[in-house]
């Protein structure tokens, strides 16, 4: 089972004292289930990694549009975190761009 996971900076909103610019977290699971425990293994391990992260609003999905995700199941979370937040190396921090992919 293919997994990658991506934090996404956002320029377009402003830095708040204190606060990291708005970020998009995402993970990605290629061939997995829609079923609500594979959800919930896929929120168990955003918070494992990212504990500010709150499971509740964690979104889910399918990405309908990529050369390279295509059909691979989503979940996403956004929102300002702490400035001195450190992000673990498993996470691939995306700075002034864009997903390529659409769900």
């Amino acid at each position: 089972m293919a997994v990658h996971k991506f934090i996404y900076r956002r320029p377009d909103y402003p830095i708040n004292s204190g606060q990291h610019p708005f970020i998009n977290i995402v993970l990605l699971v290629g061939y997995t289930n829609n079923t609500i425990k594979a959800f919930q293994n896929m929120a168990a391990a955003i918070k494992a990694d990212l504990p500010f992260v709150n499971i509740d609003e964690i979104e889910f999905g399918r990405v309908y549009k990529s050369e390279r995700y295509q059909g691979f199941t989503i979940a996403s979370w956004s929102g300002r975190v702490p400035i001195e937040t450190e992000f673990p190396d498993k996470w691939i921090v995306h700075a002034e761009c864009d997903p390529d992919y659409y769900w």
